[in-house]
């Protein structure tokens, strides 16, 4: 029997870096109308295809910005699951082996019931074998605009495996009137670990044709030290996590009714242990060591590569609404 521990006590130490460069006229408006600034600003979601308001949707839908994931500092799925209504994350420690539960609808037989999207396009298993239920996809979410939790059943738009839900990452898009440059430094400690955290990240969006052409570049890195000590081996802080991700983004708005846009995103997450310890087998279950101790004879390793090509149109006439989502 064994314990698994997937939620760390960290310090964060973070520096960060912004710079906006926009139209002089257009702060000059903003300026204007800052007392409108402070009321309550709509939030904007994508959970029945296209782009609305949240308080028009007719779904139970839970959205969590990149200011609330920055001061969260989530850095895997686990980091979000107590901010969400209904929704459980359970981990084995490691980012990516997780299992997600809305509203109480678990996994059955390693078959995932909440379906994992990068914007318009599921990613994750969905056979048995291949065990989607406790693989769930977890990336970085540096450039992530947000993530959306849909609260199931959700199959009338997303499919046969949102029975459950559907937890939705919504990618920053390049921008096509304004540059963005993003820079920042990361440090933080784990109760139990000899080494500390060290992150890095860094982000350009910028247009190349004024309301036309936009491109974005990102990349971001974060070293997670071990905790976890090994009884049979003496390894120390076995259970180590590094992760990367990059990405690049080209958006193209040749009407104002139509828009294409081309993806790519690498992430890589690599785990040299898991973040579990060993338990009698009493009624009352008990370490069988003191502290983070575990007594594996081979490194539990896990290694998640993802390589994730995208193309998306959006054409938006009078008359209806086409979206288009294509991916590799």
């Amino acid at each position: 029997m064994s314990e698994s521990r997937g939620i760390y006590t960290s310090a964060i130490l973070v520096s960060a870096f912004a710079m906006s460069i926009s139209d002089p006229a257009a702060a000059q408006s903003a300026g204007r109308e800052h007392p409108a600034a402070a009321e309550m600003s709509e939030i904007i979601v994508t959970a029945e295809k296209i782009s609305e308001n949240l308080q028009h949707v007719p779904l139970a839908v839970t959205a969590i910005g990149e200011k609330q994931l920055a001061q969260f500092h989530a850095t895997q799925l686990t980091d979000i699951g107590g901010y969400v209504p209904g929704m459980q994350i359970d981990s084995t420690g490691t980012p990516g082996q997780t299992t997600v539960a809305i509203r109480g609808i678990g996994g059955l037989d390693n078959n995932a019931t909440a379906s994992m999207y990068i914007d318009e396009t599921p990613i994750g298993a969905n056979a048995p074998d291949q065990r989607g239920g406790v693989y769930m996809l977890d990336i970085l979410p540096y450039d992530v605009q947000r993530i959306e939790v849909l609260a199931g059943p959700q199959g009338t738009l997303y499919g046969a495996n949102a029975f459950g839900g559907v937890v939705k990452y919504v990618l920053t898009k390049p921008n096509l009137d304004h540059t963005d440059v993003r820079v920042g430094v990361d440090g933080f400690s784990i109760s139990h670990a000899q080494d500390a955290g060290f992150g890095v990240h860094a982000m350009v969006n910028t247009p190349i044709i004024q309301d036309k052409l936009g491109v974005l570049f990102s990349y971001s890195k974060l070293d997670t030290p071990g905790f976890i000590d090994n009884a049979n081996t003496g390894q120390k802080d076995q259970n180590t996590v590094k992760q990367q991700s990059a990405r690049f983004s080209i958006l193209g708005q040749p009407s104002d009714d139509l828009k294409v846009r081309l993806g790519v995103l690498y992430s890589d997450i690599k785990a040299d242990g898991n973040a579990s310890i060993p338990l009698d087998n009493t009624d009352n279950p008990k370490p069988l060591y003191s502290g983070y101790t575990d007594n594996n004879f081979a490194p539990n390793i896990y290694d998640d590569r993802m390589y994730y090509y995208s193309l998306d149109l959006n054409w938006d006439p009078d008359w209806g609404n086409f979206v288009s989502a294509t991916s590799y």
